[in-house]
């Protein structure tokens, strides 16, 4: 009866002080609601004025990757009540060709395509974000040539801040990589297997994609060449 009696007790004294709870916390909520504002407002202000350059920005580097007449549009729509994204969500959209009208990046571009304008957004929007993990596939389809080497390069850029895993069938893009993975299928069923590639391996591997199935001196000559360029990029600190 004793403990019931100081349990009822306890009680009363904590209904007593809910008003006041509730008065302590609906100031905390205000405060917060307002720092908020604060905050979604100063990154609403500085996505206004970073939209037009960072367009600008990706479009050269689409262009750059082969897809001329792409345009880039990054649509800011208003949102309601207090989220993670701020004062308005974010959404890009793309013209792939001239006359095209905008539309989502899912539903306008490629395989090929997606990946070219992710690499393109991914290395416009390089600064002091963490490092993470970025997965690159089908980058090199329909590609060829200065594009596919452009396309290397700006992966190795990417790759000074962030840890890349390209799938590619073309030299000019493997040769710019750090490290190098040769994937084979085989047998029936189907195993694969990952073998690492020493400095005299990769050379005959990328030989064997510039060149074609026939190895020749000249496309060995080319997989070095290729080869040496990206070091001589990396000593001069490009």
């Amino acid at each position: 009866m004793h403990l019931t009696w100081e349990a009822l007790q306890a009680q009363r004294a904590e209904l007593g002080q809910a008003e006041e709870s509730l008065d302590s916390l609906t100031a905390e909520l205000d405060a917060v609601q307002a720092e908020w504002q604060k905050i979604a407002e100063s990154v609403s202000a500085q996505r206004h004025e970073a939209t037009q350059s960072f367009q600008t920005l990706i479009e050269g580097h689409l262009q750059s990757l082969g897809m001329q007449e792409a345009r880039l549009q990054v649509l800011l729509t208003a949102s309601e009540g207090i989220n993670p994204a701020g004062l308005e969500s974010v959404e890009f959209e793309i013209s792939t060709n001239k006359g095209q009208p905008f539309g989502p990046i899912q539903k306008i571009a490629s395989g090929g395509e997606l990946s070219r304008i992710s690499l393109a957004i991914q290395v416009a929007s390089l600064g002091d974000e963490a490092p993470r993990t970025l997965v690159f596939d089908e980058v090199d389809v329909g590609i060829g040539g200065s594009v596919a080497e452009t396309v290397g390069q700006l992966l190795a850029t990417l790759g000074q801040h962030h840890q890349i895993l390209c799938v590619t069938h073309l030299g000019q893009v493997a040769a710019q990589a750090d490290h190098h993975l040769k994937v084979i299928k085989s047998g029936d069923p189907v195993s694969t297997s990952i073998t690492m590639l020493s400095d005299d391996t990769r050379v005959e591997e990328i030989a064997r994609m510039t060149g074609g199935a026939s190895m020749t001196d000249a496309s060995r000559a080319l997989a070095e060449e290729l080869l040496n360029e990206r070091f001589k990029r990396q000593t001069a600190g490009g």
